[in-house]
């Protein structure tokens, strides 16, 4: 069903954080009826994303469920850290993603309460290529690659005492392919979707967003948008089988 999902995201197109801009700005399709510029333009974004996480992990054989929903991320959450990058010249685009975040999470069984502490980060840079430019905004196809780092730690907590019973750390590779689109209804308003799909270190990965900004002025614009991330990785020692889903809210700031 994952794999499904991921494939039908794909297959609509969809578009990433940063929202288009129809007057030549970062994140815009060029318009087809006006020369395009030489100049360079770039991006960044900085967001939050209130992401409940749910899913399996394990290391060494032991294993944890994790089922946080958005209260318990506020609480559960010890730091976290994310933000966009994108450059853009001409109909190339180059982008980069980078999310951190640390948190902790509870399984209460019969007699004992099993104790998960995960840092986590998540590295994507991508490469673009603007494929239909309008005066509306744009298609553009991307790859790139998922780079993932996990760290985790595995407790038992009875009473006042705490025991260790797994730890360990992993990181591996996926390449990915997706598409992004962008609509901008009016001159300020801008709607976006997005979606990726990969593989490699892991069984199967997809991602899919979708949302609206506004411009605040020719320097920033304020985002929000839906986020939905999968990964499935297993090996012999370690287990990552989760999805995080949730708002977001960002500021992207040109320059």
């Amino acid at each position: 069903m994952r794999a499904l999902a991921g494939l039908a995201c794909v297959a609509a197109a969809l578009v990433g954080l940063i929202p288009s801009r129809a007057d030549g700005q970062v994140s815009v399709v060029p318009d087809a009826h006006q020369p395009e510029e030489d100049a360079w333009r770039f991006s960044v974004a900085p967001y939050g994303w209130l992401a409940a996480e749910q899913g399996r992990v394990g290391v060494g054989g032991t294993e944890s469920e994790v089922d946080l929903d958005f209260g318990d991320v506020l609480d559960q959450t010890d730091l976290t850290l994310r933000g966009i990058f994108e450059a853009r010249h001409r109909r190339w685009i180059g982008l980069l993603d980078f999310m951190y975040s640390s948190l902790s999470a509870d399984q209460e069984y019969a007699t004992e309460t099993v104790r998960a502490l995960l840092d986590q980060v998540t590295l994507q840079p991508e490469v673009g290529y603007t494929l239909l430019q309008r005066s509306w905004g744009g298609i553009d196809g991307v790859v790139g690659a998922r780079l993932w780092y996990f760290n985790l730690d595995l407790l038992v907590l009875e009473g006042s005492s705490e025991s260790q019973i797994g730890s360990g750390d992993q990181q591996w590779l996926d390449g990915t392919v997706g598409g992004r689109l962008r609509y901008s209804p009016a001159p300020r308003w801008h709607l976006f979707l997005k979606s990726d799909v990969g593989a490699g270190g892991s069984d199967f990965t997809w991602q899919a967003l979708a949302g609206g900004g506004v411009d605040l002025g020719d320097c920033c614009a304020a985002v929000a948008s839906y986020r939905h991330l999968d990964v499935n990785y297993q090996s012999d020692e370690f287990l990552n089988d989760v999805y995080l889903t949730g708002p977001a809210l960002g500021l992207e700031i040109r320059f």
